[in-house]
């Protein structure tokens, strides 16, 4: 089967900083502090265009092909997927270097995603750091612009890293007091929180990949305590991890993970990697593309999509399949007979003194 080379796309307005960060915070403020390494728009805006921006891409998803592209053949063949990344800046750097691999391999293909800096899933009422971080519209509207990115451009697979605004102390919607990862109230919500963004973005019928993180480098609190000292202490990643394997535990029909800091290992306190401790650029990441996250993000889609092709063909209206969604049809309202499951835009789950009101999960 030919395949057709295209280059991993991403939102301009998305990459206007790659801010290579500690999580050391102004009070007040969403925006990671800077450290020594930028990605400039126009930068990435050359590497697109020296490649050809294709038109729309075309969704090869199993639960809505337009045609079966090995029809004539005895063993299908798994098509290149189209693929979106949605998070926070830590995206940027890996999302860099899957969209070399991918021009130089041709074995992914990839539209527009939704990644801000400073933002991540969980929609906490504040997180403290060195200062308070209050709740900001911009980062909590994501089940808004995530519905719209799906809707508009339906990737197979859509990427999620975000872990790294996870593990602060935070305070849950509704609550006066601070908490953490490893509280079960607070694990209960950010799990709620995975999975109502897991489903927005399966409610086309994607594929989701969850991304574990290393943890920090052991050189990030340069050695300080209390809260900064807590916010990288390495069992709060670990637990945001074990999370993640939970959500796609809850949803198998439409979730996979990648477990980078399983593969890194040690290999995580490599400073070279990652000299801010949180970060990858480009330059970094890419040896990693090519030894092993690109082929295991090949693998993982090969996988899913030849179980998914033969559900679909035995029976398109089963459960799990995730059915397509009319051209039409908002996927924030999907019907619940035809989406997996079916998706309204999600608020955070309310606190009580008992913890998070379920609801979501």
């Amino acid at each position: 089967m030919a395949r057709t080379r295209r280059v991993l796309r991403t939102s301009t307005a998305a990459v206007a900083v790659m801010a290579v960060a500690t999580l050391t915070l102004p009070s007040g403020s969403r925006h990671e502090s800077a450290g020594g390494l930028v990605a400039d728009p126009a930068t990435y805006d050359r590497l697109i265009e020296a490649h050809g921006s294709a038109a729309s891409p075309t969704s090869t998803n199993p639960a809505r092909p337009a045609a079966d592209p090995v029809a004539s053949s005895t063993v299908a063949v798994a098509p290149v997927p189209t693929m979106a990344p949605f998070g926070d800046s830590t995206v940027l750097g890996v999302g860099m270097a899957l969209a070399r691999w991918a021009m130089d391999t041709g074995r992914l293909t990839g539209t527009r995603g939704d990644f801000r800096v400073g933002c991540g899933i969980p929609r906490f009422d504040a997180i403290r750091t060195s200062g308070v971080k209050p709740d900001d519209p911009e980062c909590r509207d994501w089940p808004v612009r995530w519905a719209e990115r799906i809707r508009t451009d339906s990737p197979d697979i859509a990427l999620i890293m975000s872990a790294v605004w996870s593990v602060p102390d935070a305070r849950l919607p509704g609550s006066d007091r601070w908490s953490a990862i490893g509280d079960p109230h607070t694990d209960e919500f950010i799990r709620d929180e995975y999975l109502a963004a897991v489903d927005v973005l399966s409610s086309r019928g994607a594929l989701v990949v969850l991304v574990t993180w290393p943890r920090f480098g052991d050189w990030v609190a340069g050695g300080r305590s209390g809260v900064l000292g807590d916010q990288v202490d390495g069992e709060r990643m670990s637990r945001m991890n074990r999370i993640l394997t939970e959500v796609a535990a809850r949803r198998p029909e439409s979730v996979r993970v990648v477990d980078l800091a399983g593969w890194l290992g040690d290999r995580s306190q490599d400073r070279a990697l990652r000299p801010d401790g949180v970060h990858f650029s480009e330059a970094t990441f890419r040896p990693i593309v090519d030894e092993w996250m690109g082929p295991e993000i090949e693998r993982i889609w090969t996988e899913w999509w030849t179980r998914h092709r033969t559900s679909v063909a035995a029976d398109p209206a089963a459960p799990g399949t995730a059915a397509p969604v009319p051209a039409t049809a908002d996927p924030a309202t999907a019907d619940p007979a035809t989406a997996q499951p079916a998706v309204q835009i999600p608020g955070p789950a309310a606190s009580t003194p008992e913890g998070p009101t379920a609801g979501r999960a």
